[in-house]
């Protein structure tokens, strides 16, 4: 890398990595960035110092840190999982951004969707499209030119992100995320777009896809629902046993209390000019506390 365009590379990614000589883009913290995609394996909980309560939206550098859950619609900060330069690119100016979300549905399809990206607070990305990366689409103005992404749900039948295969691989299959909601960024070097060096990332996610005993697995911002989910789950949850999901064992839920409690948060009531229904639930649940602290904000919301 000659000395312009390492100037111009170091500008646009201070806050996160230098360059060691021989060894290329690397964290402060000597570890270095760049070795794999998606890390590898993505876990749900982390360890003890990662499960420490961080804000909502603010970004995490690790490969490991765990993820949250989101019911209902949340605006929530990710974790930053890879971090690398194309050098193929014209002067080294593109720089990659590999971001995990959140975990996917218990039903193994993923989270619903997402409404909107932003970058430092400046919304990116209106509408995103998933599963057809490299992808401009619903990149607003500001950013025209200058931004590419690509979007998955974290299904479990997920499989290796193509553009990054092409550009970085060849990749395995444990590089797909499976079971990870994660967005890539291509941001190409503009110093007044990318003034303050890799910018904040934060989404507005709509989120687990819940079992509904009245009818089938559907987005709900329902509390009893969201409730069910949280505890019946094994990817995330309590994993209480419950027939409707288990084959054999004990009967842990009792199903028709949680169909009256969701009917009874699904009435519309008035509410000062408008109405809508009793009760809702949208926010992000941290996979590395406790099942009971994430049940006492789940019931909270009813």
């Amino acid at each position: 890398m000659s000395g312009e365009n390492f100037g111009k590379a170091l500008q646009f990614i201070s806050v996160a990595v230098a360059f060691v000589p021989g060894i290329g883009w690397a964290l402060r913290a000597g570890i270095v960035i760049g070795t794999s995609i998606l890390g590898g394996y993505l876990r749900a909980r982390g360890s003890d110092a990662d499960n420490i309560e961080r804000g909502r939206l603010i970004n995490v550098l690790s490969n490991s840190a765990s993820l949250p859950v989101v019911y209902g619609r949340a605006k929530v900060g990710v974790t930053i999982i890879d971090v690398r330069v194309d050098t193929a690119s014209s002067n080294n100016e593109d720089l990659y951004v590999v971001a995990a979300i959140a975990v996917g549905s218990e039903d193994g399809t993923g989270i619903e969707d997402i409404d909107e990206v932003f970058l430092d607070d400046r919304s990116a990305i209106l509408n995103p499209v998933f599963e057809s990366e490299p992808s401009s689409s619903g990149v607003t103005s500001e950013f025209s030119g200058k931004l590419e992404y690509g979007l998955h749900r974290g299904a479990d039948s997920q499989t290796v992100d193509a553009h990054l295969d092409t550009t970085f691989g060849p990749y395995d299959s444990d590089a797909a995320g499976r079971g990870i909601a994660y967005i890539f960024l291509k941001l190409t070097y503009d110093p007044e777009i990318y003034s303050t060096g890799i910018p904040r990332i934060t989404v507005i996610v709509k989120g687990q896809r819940v079992w509904d005993p009245r009818g089938t697995w559907g987005y709900s911002d329902s509390p009893a629902l969201c409730i069910l989910d949280y505890l019946t789950s094994k990817r995330y949850g309590a994993g209480v046993l419950y027939d409707a999901r288990d084959s054999g064992g004990a009967e842990e839920i009792d199903e028709q209390s949680f169909i009256d409690a969701a009917n009874y948060h699904d009435d519309s009531i008035t509410q000062g000019p408008g109405s809508g229904t009793r009760f809702t639930c949208n926010g992000r649940l941290d996979t590395g506390r406790s099942i009971a602290t994430n049940l006492a904000e789940l019931l909270s919301s009813c």
